[in-house]
């Protein structure tokens, strides 16, 4: 099974160099950027706020929070969530970790968060969410980080909208239920050095999650990819839809493809993808027969098929594909030329 940081193993942190990072918790954490959060930590609204001073990583935030500097350097966490309801705006400022930080931005076990308004760099993961709910990220920058932003075990009803995430190892990856990702821009899913990473937006586990509206390119894996990994949570009732994916070093959209377990019902319609190196949409052997509808998607200028179906699924109508490689464009459903 695909681990969260990219061998296959199940994407939970345990047991791994960077989940023992993320669990060592927020002394830890405030030990490793060289002390405790305070009135001098270059924030606004922390628990000990007040005077503004020099930044200072690691610090816990407990109240609505805007960033006066960058946080440069931080060697375990950039910032702690450590309260519900709070805000947290970057203004414009950068959070940049060292090697082998953990995590630019942490909630885990918080609910109803905005993170809002900066870039997160140099970091395991971003902007790490965990047993947390509706949360909403939005106009990050994550760039340089091995994951640009990750909703882990129990991160559910959370909005990740209007990111850019950039020049990553994997892009936005989802192992949680009822999440919305949309408008974000991905780019350069550059890989970490295997075959397991380097997707644009994986989803690897979970139910009713909607992917729509994300523009998604040059990718070394595949730019979006429905996928089941964790075999008490499967991957079912999910929607992608109006996606635009271009250039990924694999498949454009796959489902159930590269994957251990089943992937339940799936819905792609409405997306285009151009210059995949593969096909631009694969359904694999792992997807449930009959359980995945095409609709509307429109295929042009893939290395192989427009779409490749490996077992039988819903017909939605209204594919196109045209000027891909395969001199079959479609398999498994009808399309018919673009005009």
């Amino acid at each position: 099974m695909r681990k969260i940081l990219g061998t296959r193993r199940s994407p939970h942190w345990l047991g791994s160099a960077a989940g023992t990072a993320l669990a060592v918790g927020v002394a830890g954490a405030l030990a490793a950027c060289g002390g405790a959060a305070s009135a001098a930590d270059g924030v606004a609204g922390s628990a000990a706020a007040g005077t503004p001073g020099a930044p200072h990583c690691g610090a816990v935030i407990t109240a609505d929070t805007t960033l006066r500097t960058d946080l440069i350097g931080c060697a375990g966490y950039g910032l702690v969530i450590g309260a519900d309801g709070i805000t947290l705006n970057l203004g414009g400022h950068t959070i940049a970790g060292t090697a082998g930080s953990a995590a630019g931005i942490r909630v885990a076990g918080r609910h109803g968060v905005t993170v809002t308004g900066g870039t997160v760099r140099g970091f395991d993961v971003g902007v790490y969410l965990s047993r947390t709910t509706g949360d909403r990220i939005d106009r990050v920058t994550a760039s340089g980080n091995r994951q640009g932003i990750t909703l882990d075990a129990g991160a559910n009803r959370n909005e990740v909208t209007g990111n850019h995430v950039i020049g990553v190892g994997d892009g936005i990856v989802i192992t949680a239920s009822g999440n919305h990702v949309s408008g974000n821009v991905v780019s350069r899913a550059v890989g970490c050095g295997n075959n397991e990473c380097g997707y644009g937006i994986s989803l690897e586990a979970g139910q009713r999650n909607v992917i729509e509206h994300n523009d998604v390119s040059r990718t070394v894996q595949d730019g979006i990819r429905i996928g089941a990994f964790i075999p008490e949570q499967p991957t079912r009732d999910n929607l992608v839809t109006r996606n635009v994916v271009t250039s990924a070093g694999n498949d454009g959209i796959s489902v159930g493809a590269a994957t251990d377990g089943p992937v339940g019902v799936t819905a792609v319609t409405l997306n285009v993808v151009t210059g995949a190196k593969s096909d631009g949409i694969h359904i694999g052997s792992q997807a449930v027969t009959g359980a995945v509808t095409l609709a509307g998607n429109r295929t042009v200028r893939n290395g192989r098929y427009g779409i490749e179906a490996a077992v039988a699924v819903r017909d939605g109508g209204g594919n196109v594909a045209s000027g891909n490689h395969a001199g079959v464009q479609c398999t498994g459903v009808l399309c018919r030329p673009a005009a």
